[in-house]
């Protein structure tokens, strides 16, 4: 799906940012950045960390991209930043190349904003040493922010993103009966995140039992049985995109203590939807879900009850005690609900969300009915 609308959209809000930040440009080179400002995943430099793809935004003028030549064709093809300048790997270095552009176009000095957080310590120095007249600003907040605020049409991408990873669950649920073990219901899942379109499945932890107390659990050789509640957590990608979603099912019938705390984690997640209007802070939504939880007799068993969800899987900001950021319109971010019940284990439910409602936050994920237990046939 091409985000038609991005390109402007960035251009409009990064020239604001620079302006006023004071700043002449930005650099950002980190895979998950430059998919977000030049709309291109490049897979390679997520293995070939010498292999820098950069996307410099200029206020005021158009955006330009330094990239190795390995990958200048399907940048080409795909980006819609039209002025790319390409190097030739073990011949230059990328950060020379961007030295040297950046000499050419007269911005070698003033203000610019950089990606600190990914830019290894050798490449920094070169930098520095490729242009010292620059003073360099650690923008790592302004692209997180950046970050969080989707496009209509990154929106439709992510809830289309999100309902394939939700038919690959059901499909491993479906496809699960008692004596079936963890591991062969994991395959069903992970083969079928292909098949609904996904890129590949980074994490996956599946566990059924007295294994679901295990946080991130990898699935293994338990035969699941009558009465066990089984639990997944599964992290996808589509085009560079994360999908990132909990699920529970029990195999049979629950007993009054299993659904007791299944509507527990509904019902806090569901109050915690309701809180996530612009302008509440991500600590406002964690202290809402801690007092929601023990108001229903349970505690919480982690410290985070959501994030950001895009380009990166922890996207900025967290829902955690601390992080004072307000959420704001046209995010979409997970909200995830944990507990643990003393005697059977995990029981957790997490789900991605639209924020922008003055109703509360709007939920993508509907291809689940998570009132209830999902039933696995004996």
């Amino acid at each position: 799906m091409k985000l038609a609308d991005k390109p402007a959209h960035l251009r409009k809000t990064l020239d604001a940012v620079m302006v006023k930040d004071d700043l002449d440009a930005l650099v950002a080179m980190s895979p998950e950045n430059f998919l977000h400002l030049a709309g291109v995943n490049v897979v390679s430099q997520r293995m070939i960390r010498e292999r820098l793809a950069i996307v410099i935004y200029v206020k005021g003028r158009d955006p330009f991209l330094v990239i190795s030549s390995i990958v200048a064709n399907t940048v080409r093809r795909d980006s819609w930043v039209r002025d790319i300048v390409v190097w030739t790997e073990h011949q230059k270095t990328p950060v020379q190349t961007l030295g040297e552009e950046l000499r050419s176009r007269g911005l070698d000095g003033g203000r610019i904003g950089l990606e600190m957080h990914y830019l290894a310590a050798a490449y920094h120095d070169e930098l520095k040493g490729a242009v010292p007249n620059v003073n360099w600003e650690d923008c790592e907040l302004l692209l997180n922010r950046s970050r969080m605020v989707k496009t209509p049409d990154e929106v439709e991408l992510m809830r289309r993103n999100a309902i394939a990873a939700e038919r690959a669950i059901w499909a491993g649920f479906m496809f699960a009966r008692e004596g079936t073990t963890e591991r062969q219901i994991a395959d069903r899942m992970v083969t079928s995140l292909y098949e609904v379109g996904g890129d590949y499945s980074p994490f996956m932890s599946l566990a059924a039992g007295q294994h679901t107390r295990e946080h991130h659990a990898v699935a293994g050789d338990y035969r699941i049985a009558a009465g066990d509640t089984v639990a997944v957590d599964m992290v996808g990608t589509f085009a560079g995109y994360y999908s990132d979603y909990a699920r529970m099912a029990i195999v049979g019938e629950p007993s009054a203590v299993q659904s007791k705390a299944w509507r527990a984690v509904v019902e806090v997640q569901s109050q915690v939807m309701r809180d996530a209007v612009p302008g509440v802070t991500a600590e406002t939504l964690a202290a809402n879900a801690n007092r929601y939880t023990r108001e229903l007799g349970y505690e919480l068993d982690i410290n985070l009850v959501g994030h950001s969800l895009g380009i990166g899987l922890h996207e900025y900001p967290p829902l955690t005690m601390g992080c004072t950021e307000p959420l704001v319109e046209d995010m979409t971010m997970c909200i995830e609900i944990l507990i643990q019940e003393p005697t059977l284990g995990r029981f957790h439910i997490e789900d991605l969300v639209a924020v922008g409602d003055p109703g509360g936050a709007r939920r993508l994920t509907t291809y689940f009915d998570t009132s209830d237990l999902y039933r696995i046939t004996l």
